[in-house]
């Protein structure tokens, strides 16, 4: 009985520990609009009724890392305009990729999930989709905790996968 209750528990550890993103997020203030030579990127994770609600999502800009996403959080990044990729890694569903140019003076929204298939998904939604202004009023926003520190072994794999991406290896 006692080495059944171990066992549940090490699983149960090893599970959660998939659920556990890689770097601590905040509550952070709402990102004004962007100005005339500005993007605003809005990475979304509303999964209500969608599989894997408990995932994080691991955001990407190219090499850069720029958190973690949850259920219920958004996290808005702003950046030149011109093409840029992003990845999301979610460990144990896989990496997706969104690769776009991305026009000046414009917000974007991206959402994140895991549909029933089971593999990771990155899409563009118009700003103009009905749910965008209940996402804009009921997720938390959120950053990276800016004591946090990437590690170089996440690193180096995100390098390598936008690298393999660009050479044409991967689709999303």
């Amino acid at each position: 009985m006692k080495s059944r209750l171990s066992s549940l528990i090490l699983v149960l550890t090893v599970l959660a520990a998939g659920c556990v993103g890689m770097s601590k997020m905040v509550q952070v203030e709402k990102t004004p609009p962007p100005r005339a030579d500005e993007v605003l990127v809005n990475f979304v994770r509303s999964s209500f009724l969608y599989r894997g609600a408990g995932i994080g999502f691991e955001l990407w800009h190219g090499k850069r890392f720029i958190g973690t996403l949850y259920d219920h959080t958004i996290i808005q990044y702003k950046m030149s305009p011109g093409e840029h990729v992003f990845m999301a890694n979610s460990h144990g569903t896989g990496w997706a990729y969104l690769k776009l140019k991305f026009l000046p003076g414009t917000t974007y929204y991206v959402v994140t999930n895991v549909p029933y298939l089971g593999e990771i998904s990155m899409k563009l939604v118009p700003a103009s989709n009905p749910e965008v202004k209940k996402w804009n009023e009921s997720l938390q926003t959120v950053g990276i905790d800016p004591n946090q520190k990437v590690p170089p072994k996440a690193q180096k794999e995100a390098a390598a996968k936008l690298a393999e991406f660009n050479a044409g290896g991967l689709t999303w």
